[in-house]
């Protein structure tokens, strides 16, 4: 089991696993400690062939030493095989330092396949022989529940116990963990402090008698505080009598000081001295941190390259080091740091250390696959083979990456619910690891109800572990308090986008324009726009185009600035610039004004309003269309604008659509369709819809006639004050209608079932009549239904329009005629001028013995 292939921290040591000078550590035994082969043998070719012969006729203690010597030692050939061959031979025999190291190769799979399960046999025999190191190794077995073995936190406590009991200080670290975290034992501050303590003595007392790996162990207790009082520069003078003994851990040690300036001034000289020393005689961690401190610093990075390549060719012996020194090297070759520029063998050994389970160039490659980067045909499918790799060894930000897929249905199926499980997922790693980067995705998913039920006060609790966990989310918890509305809830969003203001968020510039707004209506906080102001201009400053149009908006009015048009037409312009569209509204609004009358740069602003999306916009160009200002006049097109706007919504768009098809302007004449539009406008509360829905109750136009609604929707538009005169006239001739209705029925008989209204009447189309303006047309129309119960609704009849109706009320008995004051008179002076004299009356008129049925004087359109 190689030092090399734990999980190292930045301080160099490994990350809640066994430090290099804690493994050395735990080889003190005493008299059956394990046996170093000599330096004699290390030199003299001839006493190794004496020993391996005393091994090959069965001695133990020889075998275990000529297993030493092929594990370790390189005036012979490196071989691990051997290496086993012989431990195997010693261990079978009953020695105990034999099984602890072939307990070793079985777990770390050297010279032999990995196998925990004999792994743990091997330790367990040196254990039943009293062997700390195989104790505190067998412990971890049943800590993590490695390979087959049961998991079983009390087990472990007790190998861990039994072990301290020979003084292994090792064994003192993880009784100390146990406490702390309540691992197997009930949990305690007071005891784990003091194994920290125990074991702190121990090593300090072995360095203290001269032990150079024991002297670099304490220093970085002194230099992390563990069992000790923190002091660096105790750490320092440790570290310095480590490496005056030429220890590869002190000499690391004392570097890592050196480049980083603790407890010794920052010098890149005698860091790159102190590496130097440690990585040429092989100390990998010291190659690793050479080649990262020369990369770092842009100081010889073809040396760095150099260390790189030295501890990926060593890789057996630390295969964890090795795959993170692959992930270097091809991030060299991506940037050409220190080699040619090159995707291709940047890829290499990106797959390479992907092979050798090294999550974070999994994610690499999954994301070059994902944006088609290095050179890689795009492929999301591919890229989620490799996010499964690295999600495979709990890498939540892998797990994100394929939770996005899903959400989005890229390479995969859309799935919100697995996109959610796999958010929630990633979260659960997270706060394992005291990471929330994934924690904020899936508070996303509760505030927006991605895969789950929406819920903003979920979202406002995972958006604040994470802010609470370092991630920059505050701005997100008072999005979810604004939304949930109410007084309570804005005085907390404005909290938070206060707290927000202090955090370092990528979304700055937005966090600076919501707070701004919310000073700027008072909502939840004291009202100040000149704070708002502030907050505006600072956003503005940073390109934000929502903020330069707040400030044009500003300037304008003139509210807390001078008022300035020049301005206010200089920040819309940023911000149109943009193609934000209500500044390039308010750009072509003011180029559409009376003053300026610019109609082609107005038209110009309106379109690329209106292209990208905007229904104000959309709603002008068709009005600029349909009049002809500053394009070309084309009610077609008039009508497609209209609907476009009309389809979002737009009140006054929904009028002129509605306009359109009453008069079959660009569109099929349709009575029906007009109503249509302009009761969507009148129930939205629009004035002008609510004017003409009236209107066409009254009429019968496009709806079953209702003067009772006909009133209520005037009234509507009055409450408005909406052309107050025209409506108050016309609410009174409604009334007055009904009222003369009811004398009508004593008079009477109502009008002939089946009676056909000119113009609104499918069997009496006037379409084509309206289209052309042709009078035959009209003509023709009303000979045709010369047997049949016509009445006329009109208002503003052309003088034209009075004398063919008059025509057909002579030559058909069942016409009749409703009208306004206007044409009553039309209608009046028009019998005149052929010699008839009608009373305006209730009763049925005679003309020269012509029976006029029904001509009728009413005071309002019906």
């Amino acid at each position: 089991m190689d030092t090399a292939d734990k999980e190292f921290s930045s301080n160099g040591c490994p990350d809640d696993q066994i430090s290099s000078q804690e493994y050395d550590a735990m080889f003190v035994e005493g008299e059956n400690s394990i046996i170093k082969p000599s330096q004699n043998l290390n030199s003299d070719h001839e006493a190794f062939i004496i020993l391996k012969e005393k091994a090959d006729n069965g001695s133990a203690g020889a075998q275990f030493q000529v297993g030493g010597i092929y594990k370790d030692l390189k005036n012979v050939q490196h071989s691990y095989e051997s290496a086993f061959h012989y431990y195997l031979l010693a261990a079978n025999q009953g020695h105990r330092e034999a099984q602890v190291i072939l307990a070793m190769l079985y777990e770390d799979g050297l010279g032999v396949k990995q196998d925990f399960g004999h792994a743990f046999h091997y330790f367990k025999l040196a254990a039943d022989q009293s062997s700390s190191v195989a104790l505190v190794l067998l412990g971890k077995y049943y800590e993590e529940g490695k390979g087959s073995v049961e998991k079983s936190e009390e087990k472990a406590f007790n190998c861990y116990q039994k072990a301290k009991a020979s003084g292994n200080p090792v064994a003192w670290n993880y009784l100390a963990e146990a406490y702390e975290r309540g691992k197997g034992v009930e949990k305690s501050e007071d005891k784990a402090s003091f194994c920290k303590q125990k074991r702190f003595q121990i090593i300090k007392k072995e360095a203290d008698e001269g032990d150079l790996d024991s002297q670099s162990t304490v220093g970085w207790f002194f230099e992390n505080g563990e069992g000790v009082e923190m002091s660096i520069n105790s750490a320092v003078r440790y570290y310095q009598l480590s490496a005056d003994q030429n220890s590869l851990s002190g000499l690391f040690h004392l570097a890592r000081c050196f480049a980083e300036g603790k407890g010794a001034p920052k010098s890149y000289e005698k860091a790159i001295y102190y590496y130097k020393l440690a990585a040429d005689q092989g100390y990998v961690l010291a190659q690793f941190s050479l080649a990262q401190f020369l990369l770092m610093n842009k100081i010889n990075e073809e040396e760095a390259i150099f260390y790189l390549k030295l501890v990926i060719q060593n890789g057996q012996n630390c295969p964890t080091l090795s795959a993170l020194c692959e992930n270097e090297l091809a991030e060299c070759f991506e940037k050409g740091a220190g080699v040619d520029k090159s995707t291709q063998n940047a890829i290499y050994y990106y797959e390479l250390a992907s092979k050798h389970g090294y999550s974070i160039a999994q994610h690499r490659l999954g994301d070059a696959y994902f944006n088609g980067d290095l050179d890689l045909d795009q492929s999301p499918e591919k890229a989620i083979e490799y996010y499964q790799l690295a999600a495979n060894q709990e890498c939540s930000s892998s797990l994100v990456k394929i939770a996005q897929c899903y959400e989005k249905g890229e390479g995969v199926e859309q799935s919100p619910e697995q996109a959610f499980y796999l958010y929630n997922l990633s979260a659960e790693i997270d706060i394992k690891k005291g990471s929330s980067d994934s924690i904020y995705a899936l508070a996303r998913c509760y505030e927006l109800g991605i895969g789950v039920e929406k819920s903003l006060k979920n979202a406002i609790y995972y958006y604040k572990f994470a802010a609470e966990n370092g991630f920059p989310s505050y701005y997100k918890v008072g999005c979810c308090y604004k939304e949930m509305g109410g007084e309570k809830n804005a005085k907390e969003a404005a909290t938070y986008f206060k707290m927000a203001i202090t955090e370092n968020n990528p979304l700055y510039p937005k966090v600076q324009f919501e707070l701004a707004k919310t000073l700027q209506r008072g909502y939840g906080i004291d009202k100040s726009v000149e704070e708002a102001y502030t907050y505006y201009r600072l956003t503005a400053d940073q390109g934000d185009a929502c903020a330069q149009y707040f400030i044009g908006n500003l300037y304008e009015w003139g509210e807390v600035v001078e008022q300035s048009k020049e301005k206010s037409l200089h920040y819309y312009k940023l911000s149109a610039h943009q193609e934000y569209g209500p500044a390039l509204i308010k750009l072509a609004d003011y180029f559409d004004s009376k003053e300026v009358k610019d109609y082609e740069k107005a038209c110009e602003y309106y379109q690329m309003a209106a292209d990208l999306g905007y229904p104000e916009a959309q709603c002008e160009i068709g009005c600029h269309c349909q009049l002809g200002h500053g394009v070309d006049k084309d009610i077609w097109k008039a009508v497609y604008y209209y609907q476009l706007a009309a389809d979002q919504g737009h009140s006054g768009a929904l009028c002129n659509l509605a306009s359109c098809y009453e008069v079959g302007g660009g569109v099929a004449q349709s009575s029906k369709e007009a109503f249509k539009y302009y009761k969507k406008a009148a129930d939205q509360g629009f004035a002008c819809g609510q004017f003409n829905v009236a209107r066409y109750y009254s009429l019968g136009f496009g709806v079953k006639e209702s003067l009772e609604k006909a009133i209520k929707y005037y009234e509507l538009a009055l409450a408005q004050d909406y052309k107050k005169e025209i409506i108050l006239e016309r609410i009174s001739e409604c009334k007055n209608v009904q009222s003369n209705r009811k004398k009508l029925k004593k008079v009477h008989a109502p009008l002939a079932p089946g009676v056909l209204f000119y113009p609104g009447t499918k069997k009496l189309d006037v379409s084509q009549y309206f289209k052309d303006g042709r009078l035959e047309v009209l003509k023709k129309i009303f000979k045709q239904l010369c047997d049949s119960a016509i009445c006329v609704k009109s208002c503003d009849l052309k003088e034209v329009e009075v004398q063919i109706i008059r025509d057909a009320m002579i030559d058909n008995p069942r016409f009749a005629f409703l009208c306004n004051k206007a044409d009553v008179q039309h209608i009046y002076h028009s019998f005149k001028e052929i010699g008839y004299y009608p009373k305006s009356c209730l009763k049925c008129s005679k003309f020269k013995g012509n029976d006029l049925y029904r001509l009728l004087y009413i005071d309002k359109c019906a």
